[in-house]
């Protein structure tokens, strides 16, 4: 693995997977400026992926983000799609004219989200913040079927001793946007990746996180599976994975 840190930047990380960037279609959810899906799509630019397409519920602001990529990668084609993940037919539509645009998507980064939201639910009644990172995100992967799966990657940010209440107690490490996207572009793109038993490892600070610090109702496959069956009926269609 390499040597990355809390301090490493996006621009590092890519630098060294510049190869792996080159030439792919990337979707990338949650795309405000300012944002880290936006900083993301702007730190990769440069390396030469054939397409990004920015999924945003607001197209005005996902298009100030494509005007940003254009500014330092002119050659790298943008595409804009509307896409609001607290509605599942919203969701459905979206993936429709993402399928409609590109033939293959080689990588999807999830990154669009809430969190500690006032509780509300969704247009679908499901509570907003299960509804948006999670049921949401789940059917616009799948819908998107075009995905290159050897080349998949799914992006996720939580605590590694997920549900430890003491985790609040602790102080926060502070990063800049470009030290916040190096983890998505090290899952997104870096080949040490690749290896099977990286597949759906937890990372943090772009290096795969010792299993053994992960609490082990975070790591259960028993509750995965029955996460993902009632994920299933929850919108009425099955996936596969």
């Amino acid at each position: 693995m390499p040597n990355y840190t809390s301090k490493t930047t996006g621009d590092e990380v890519a630098r060294d997977c510049k190869s792996q960037i080159a030439n792919k279609t990337i979707l990338v959810t949650g795309a405000t400026p300012g944002g880290l899906g936006a900083t993301f799509a702007t730190t990769i630019a440069p390396y030469g992926p054939a397409v990004i397409i920015l999924a945003s519920h607001s197209v005005v602001k996902a298009g100030d983000t494509a005007k940003a990529i254009e500014a330092v990668a002119p050659d790298v084609k943008t595409v804009v799609i509307e896409l609001d993940l607290a509605s599942i037919s919203q969701v459905r539509k979206a993936a429709e004219n993402i399928l409609g645009c590109v033939d293959t998507i080689d990588v999807i980064v999830n990154n669009a989200g809430i969190m500690a939201a006032p509780y509300s639910k969704t247009v679908d009644g499901i509570e907003s913040q299960f509804g948006t990172n999670h049921v949401g995100v789940i059917i616009e992967t799948s819908l998107s079927r075009h995905v290159a799966m050897e080349d998949f990657a799914e992006l996720g940010v939580l605590d590694r001793k997920l549900g430890n209440r003491e985790f609040w107690d602790q102080p926060f490490m502070l990063k800049s946007p470009a030290e916040g996207v190096a983890t998505h572009v090290f899952a997104a793109f870096h080949p040490a990746l690749e290896e099977p038993e990286h597949n759906g490892a937890y990372l943090e600070d772009s290096q795969v996180v010792d299993v053994k610090q992960i609490q082990s109702w975070a790591r259960d496959t028993v509750e995965a599976q029955m996460l993902w069956r009632l994920s299933e009926e929850m919108v009425s269609e099955t996936f596969s994975y």
